[in-house]
């Protein structure tokens, strides 16, 4: 697995339980670090470790930073579902591919997609892959349209 899939994988991780919690808190960020290093999720190479954490830290700042603009369009593009029924995991997924698709230039929105299509699979139910690639589509197809 790749750096960037451990980082997207441990910044879901994070907006997961800041949700559960209600609670959107950038200082507990060290906390991530300390069970992620347990957890084996820092490979052993220092320098792997520290692309892990500082690509988990863009993408969790920036997340939280820019949280009710990427509700927003979530919401915009979720057909037919409240913001709030939508599945605690699969809320962060979106939240991390939009965020990763309205503000990480470097990235193509395909891969945005197809990273948080395999993330949901993983950690998700069977159709929530699909779910999310459906709402990603549109806002994908949106973003495109304004440039």
């Amino acid at each position: 697995m790749g750096n960037r899939r451990i980082s997207r994988e441990i910044a879901v991780q994070f907006l997961y339980s800041c949700d559960i919690n209600s609670e959107f808190d950038i200082s507990r960020l060290s906390a991530v670090w300390e069970f992620a290093a347990r957890a084996n999720r820092l490979k052993k190479s220092k320098n792997s470790g520290s692309l892990i954490i500082e690509f988990s830290n863009i993408l969790i700042q920036g997340i939280i930073n820019n949280l009710e603009t990427i509700d927003q369009l979530i919401e915009q593009y979720a057909a037919n579902w409240k913001f709030s029924r939508i599945t605690y995991i699969d809320r962060n997924i979106l939240r991390l591919a939009t965020f990763e698709i309205l503000y990480m230039d470097d990235i193509p929105p395909a891969v945005s997609i197809d990273e948080a299509i395999d993330i949901a699979k993983k950690y998700s139910t069977l159709d929530s892959g699909k779910f999310v690639n459906g709402i990603l589509d549109k806002i994908k197809g949106e973003i495109n349209n304004k440039k």
